[in-house]
C-alpha cells in the first residue's frame, strides 16, 4: 500500500472519530430538545436523533415507541396458538397472515401495569372501527366490557398506525383484542409511559463528596459502579443521619409506575445494596393552596437488596403527582440511588418537557387534547389546520379539514370566505341574489351580531352590578350618618328638657317639670276618695289649646278618675304624673299626645284634651 493511501485512511479515521464526538446540533450525543432534556432511543446506539422531535433514521429501539421514541414498550406474551411470533417480534412488517386468521388475541403482560396508551399497526388503519378492546384487572377474574376502538380517543400516526388512549382504573394483567381488524393486525405496543423524572429538580438530606441528588435523574440507569467514577452517576448521603431524597416536578404529572436503581456490584462485598432494604416511598399530590398531600405510600417488605425495585401503585393514582420522596428504612442512615425513573405522562390538555405547554384551543376533543410530548392535535376544529391547529384554512377553503371550497359567488379575489362556516365576508358578486350566497352572508352577519350582543350584555351586566354595589354602599353610609345626627339631637334635647326648672307654653303660662311616661296598658293612675271642694278655685278653661305643646292639668285634692286615663290612652294621649311623691296623689298631671297630629290647627291638635274636660270637668280643679 502506498504512503499516500495510508495517510488518507488515517485522516478518514480521525475525521470519523471527530464526528462521533461532535455534539448533535448543540446537545450531547444521545440527547435532543430545546434544552437537551429528552433522551434519544434509536435502534442505532449513539445516533444523533432529530434535535426538535427525536426522530431516529434507524427507527426506535425495540423497547421504545411513539413520538420521539419516548414511550417504553411493555413486554407481553400471546396466548399459545393465537399469534406465532409475529405479534411479539417488534417488526411492523410481519402481520397476521395465518390461514383463516384470528379474530381474537389475548396477551398477558410480563409486568402488570395500569394501561393508558396502546399502539396498533394494521395493514389498513381504516379498519379501526372493527377493533374491540377489553382487559382483565390483576385484582379481578372478570374481564372488562368490550369497547370499540373507534369510540376511544385516538391519534392517526400514519396510514397503518393508530395510537389509542385507554385508561384502566387499576393494574391490568391481560389485554384482549377482537374483531375483523385483528385479521389485519401486524404489531401491538402497550405503553409503560415515559420517564417524567428525567432532569427534573431534586433534593437530598445532605451531600457526601460529589454524589449529587441530580445524579438520580441524569438518564444513566446503572447499578454497578466503582471508584473513582461512581460518584458521577449516583447519589449518596453521609453517615450519622437518616438520609432522604426527592424529585419535584415542574408541573404536576400522571404517574403509573416507579423504578429505583440500587447501587450494586461488589461495593463492600455487596453490603451497599442492603442500604436500600426496607426503604419507604411517598408519592405526593398538591392542593390548590399549594399544600402537599400524600396520595400513595410504599414500604419495601425487606429481604436481600435488589438491583432494581419496581413500584406500581394500586389502585391507580387518580390525582396528579407533584413530588416523589424516598427515605431509608428504620435504623439506617446512608441513602444511595443510582437512578429513579418515574413513568407516566402529561395531563390531558398539556404537553412538553415538564408538561408546561398548553394544547392549542383549536384542537378538537375533550380539553383540547393533543400529543403529550409534541403538542400535535388529534384533530383540528373546523376552519383550522396544521400539526398544532394554529393555522386557518388556506384562502378559498373552509370547514372540517379545510376540505370545503368557498362559493364561487363570494366577492373578492379567489372568492374568499370565512374559514369556519364559509360565509362570504366581503359580500357576494354583483347582482347575485341567490339563496346560498345570501344565507352564507346572513349567517356571518348574524354570528357577528350575536357575538357583539353577548359582549355588550356582559358589559352592561358588569356595569349595573358595580353601580348597584356603589348605591348600596352610599345609602348605608348615609343611613349611619343620619342615625348618628338624630341620636345626638335627641340626646341633647332630652338633656336640655330635663335640666330646665320650668317650661312655658307659647301663651306664657307656667308649666311644671315633665314627668315619666307610663308603660303601655298601665292603669295605675290614683283615684281620690274625696271630691273637689266648692272653695277650690275653678278657672274657666279654653276649648282649644293655642300651640301643639304639652299641657299640664292641675288639681287640689280632687281625683282624676281612671276611666278618663283609659279614654286618653285609646286616643294616643296620656295622663302622666309629673313627679313621684309619697302622697296619695301628685300635685298635677301632664296631658301629652304620644304622636303629633297631621293636622296642626288649634282645634284638631288637642281635641283629646277637650274630650277629657267636657266629660269630667267637675273632677278638674284647674287646667292650664
Amino acid at each position: 500500500m502506498k504512503a499516500g493511501q495510508v495517510t488518507s485512511m488515517l485522516l478518514a479515521l480521525v475525521l470519523v472519530a471527530l464526528v462521533s464526538n461532535t455534539p448533535c446540533d448543540g446537545c450531547e450525543a444521545g440527547w435532543f430538545g430545546s434544552q437537551c432534556e429528552f433522551q434519544c432511543h434509536c435502534a442505532t446506539e449513539g445516533e444523533c436523533c432529530g434535535i426538535q422531535d427525536g426522530f431516529c433514521s434507524s427507527g426506535c429501539h425495540p423497547e421504545w415507541f411513539g413520538p420521539g421514541c419516548q414511550y417504553f414498550s411493555m413486554n407481553f406474551t400471546a396466548a399459545p396458538g393465537s399469534a406465532s411470533g409475529w405479534l411479539t417480534d417488534r417488526d411492523d412488517a410481519t402481520c397476521n397472515q395465518e390461514e383463516g386468521g384470528h379474530q381474537t388475541i389475548t396477551v398477558t403482560l410480563d409486568t402488570p401495569i395500569p394501561v393508558s396508551r396502546i399502539r396498533v399497526v394494521l395493514t389498513n388503519a381504516g379498519l379501526l372501527s372493527q377493533l374491540a378492546i377489553s382487559y382483565q384487572l390483576e385484582s379481578s377474574r372478570k374481564p372488562s366490557r368490550q369497547e370499540n376502538a373507534s369510540e376511544l380517543r385516538s391519534i392517526k400516526v400514519d396510514d397503518t398506525t393508530m395510537d389509542i388512549f385507554y385508561n384502566s382504573p387499576d393494574i391490568v394483567a391481560n389485554l384482549t383484542l377482537s374483531g375483523k381488524a385483528v385479521k389485519e393486525l401486524c404489531s401491538l405496543y402497550i405503553s409503560g409511559g415515559r420517564n417524567m423524572a428525567l432532569k427534573q429538580a431534586t433534593e437530598q438530606s445532605s451531600l457526601y463528596l460529589n454524589w449529587h441528588a441530580a445524579h438520580a435523574v441524569d438518564g444513566r440507569p446503572e447499578t454497578s459502579q466503582y471508584y473513582p467514577s461512581h460518584f458521577e452517576i449516583c447519589t449518596h448521603t453521609p453517615e450519622g443521619e437518616a438520609g432522604w431524597w426527592r424529585v419535584i416536578f415542574q408541573h404536576p404529572v400522571e404517574v403509573s409506575r416507579i423504578l429505583v436503581y440500587n447501587r450494586g456490584g461488589d461495593c463492600l462485598e455487596g453490603l451497599c445494596a442492603d442500604r436500600l432494604v426496607n426503604f419507604s416511598m411517598a408519592v405526593q399530590t398538591q392542593t390548590t393552596d399549594g399544600i402537599n398531600v400524600r396520595a400513595y405510600t410504599y414500604r419495601d417488605p425487606g429481604g436481600p437488596g435488589q438491583d432494581v425495585y419496581t413500584v406500581i401503585p394500586s389502585p391507580r393514582i387518580s390525582s396528579l403527582v407533584s413530588e416523589v420522596r424516598i427515605d431509608v428504612g428504620p435504623g439506617k442512615d446512608i441513602l444511595t440511588l443510582c437512578e429513579v425513573q418515574v413513568f407516566g405522562d402529561c395531563p390531558l390538555g398539556t404537553y412538553g418537557f415538564g408538561c408546561s405547554e398548553r394544547c392549542s384551543p383549536a384542537c378538537m376533543g375533550p380539553q383540547q387534547a393533543c400529543g403529550q410530548l409534541d403538542g400535535a392535535c388529534d384533530q383540528c376544529n373546523p376552519g383550522y389546520t396544521g400539526k398544532h391547529c394554529d393555522k386557518t384554512c388556506p384562502r378559498g377553503t373552509h370547514g372540517p379539514g379545510c376540505n370545503r371550497t368557498c362559493s364561487a359567488r363570494c366577492a373578492g379575489p379567489d372568492n374568499p370566505c370565512h374559514h369556519v362556516d364559509g360565509s362570504c365576508y366581503l359580500g357576494c358578486v354583483e347582482d347575485d341574489t341567490s339563496f346560498m350566497c345570501r344565507s352564507a352572508l346572513s349567517r356571518h352577519i348574524k354570528f357577528e351580531r350575536s357575538r357583539l350582543s353577548r359582549e355588550q350584555h356582559s358589559f352592561r351586566q358588569k356595569a349595573w352590578t358595580t353601580a348597584g354595589a356603589a348605591i348600596v354602599a352610599v345609602a348605608a353610609i348615609a343611613a349611619v350618618v343620619i342615625g348618628v345626627v338624630v341620636w345626638r339631637f335627641q340626646k341633647a334635647f332630652k338633656k336640655e328638657t330635663q335640666s330646665a326648672g320650668t317650661n312655658h307654653l307659647s301663651n306664657g303660662l307656667e308649666l311644671g317639670p315633665v314627668g315619666d311616661e307610663p308603660e303601655a296598658g298601665s292603669e295605675t293612675l290614683p283615684r281620690a276618695e274625696e271630691a273637689c271642694s266648692e272653695d277650690d278655685p275653678q278657672q274657666h278653661y279654653h276649648t282649644t289649646v293655642p300651640d301643639p305643646q304639652d299641657v299640664h292639668v292641675y288639681h287640689s285634692g280632687c281625683g282624676v278618675y281612671a276611666n278618663n286615663a283609659h279614654i286618653l290612652r285609646q286616643s294616643n294621649t296620656y295622663l302622666i304624673p309629673d313627679r313621684k311623691t309619697d302622697t296619695y296623689e301628685p300635685d298635677f298631671y301632664e296631658v301629652k299626645q304620644s304622636s303629633a297630629s297631621a293636622d296642626t290647627s288649634d282645634t284638631a291638635t288637642y281635641s283629646n284634651l277637650n274630650r277629657l274636660m267636657n266629660m269630667e270637668v267637675d273632677q278638674l280643679c284647674s287646667v292650664d
